[in-house]
């Protein structure tokens, strides 16, 4: 049973939070770096009403995360598709070798509401829930 004096460390972990530029994403992102964890903060900065954002809502918070002496990448990738989820994972297996952690904590946005749940994945959960596990398992040779 976790010691709830003493913080958990993540150290030598990775994780993935989508979402990850703003709100509680972002807290999520600082939090898992501040554990130990090397993150890949993943936000495309559209706005919240779906029109166009901040591009540079993801690497701002790589930028907030090492300068605590964090590492962090960023990635502006959309996760509304399989392909799209199987090229973020790819993107944590590239830099860092692993994946353990996945935050999925991407908004929806009004243009993702008017495709059909087909459209995203096909069968109802999460594109990045669906890509990340194979991907992970893979042996790292065959990547």
């Amino acid at each position: 049973m976790p010691n709830p004096g003493r913080p958990i460390s993540l150290e030598g972990r990775v994780a993935i939070v989508t979402g990850g530029g703003r709100g509680l994403g972002r807290a999520h992102a600082l939090a898992l770096a501040a554990a130990g964890a090397r993150v890949v903060v993943v936000d495309t900065g559209e706005a919240l009403d779906g029109g166009s954002g901040e591009q540079g809502v993801a690497a701002a918070v790589v930028e907030e995360i090492r300068g605590a002496g964090g590492e962090a990448i960023a990635s502006t990738e959309a996760v509304g598709s399989t392909k799209a989820a199987e090229t973020l994972v790819a993107t944590a297996l590239d830099a860092y070798g692993r994946l353990d952690v996945l935050v999925n904590n991407a908004g929806i946005s009004r243009t993702c509401l008017s495709r059909s749940s087909t459209t995203r994945s096909g069968s109802g959960s999460s594109p990045c829930i669906s890509a990340a596990p194979s991907r992970a398992r893979e042996p790292r040779s065959a990547r």
